[in-house]
């Protein structure tokens, strides 16, 4: 979860982690890019303007060492107004401000894709 407001990115660490999923935080695009580095990372949500950067320069550094990413984009601007291009990763977009349910359910639809054509028949 990368977002820069401090009780915005705690409030959405706190409730993907109540949903089951194992959730880090970050505030920074530096921040962010080491986590990932670092750490395997199936879905990156990331609001797009993060000091230092944007969302996309995060998702594209973090595809590159976690193949088959996912990335949820988060942003107060229109999705139209922003380069949201992640090549080999799968994007989702959620404008803010949004409703948790919202958020929670395009985490689930986003890390489904493609387990689908995994599953036995």
């Amino acid at each position: 979860m990368v977002e820069d407001f401090d009780s915005l990115r705690t409030l959405l660490v706190r409730v993907l982690s109540s949903e089951g999923y194992q959730t880090l935080g970050a505030s920074t695009v530096p921040e962010a890019i080491a986590l990932c580095g670092s750490e395997h990372v199936d879905l990156l949500v990331t609001d797009h303007a993060v000091p230092g950067g944007n969302g996309t320069e995060i998702a594209r550094e973090a595809a590159v060492t976690n193949p088959g990413l996912k990335v949820l984009f988060i942003s107060g601007s229109p999705e139209s107004t922003m380069d949201l291009d992640v090549p080999g990763a799968q994007t989702g977009f959620l404008q803010k401000p949004f409703d948790l349910d919202a958020l929670t359910t395009l985490v689930s639809e986003l890390l489904t894709v493609g387990r689908e054509a995994n599953a036995p028949s």
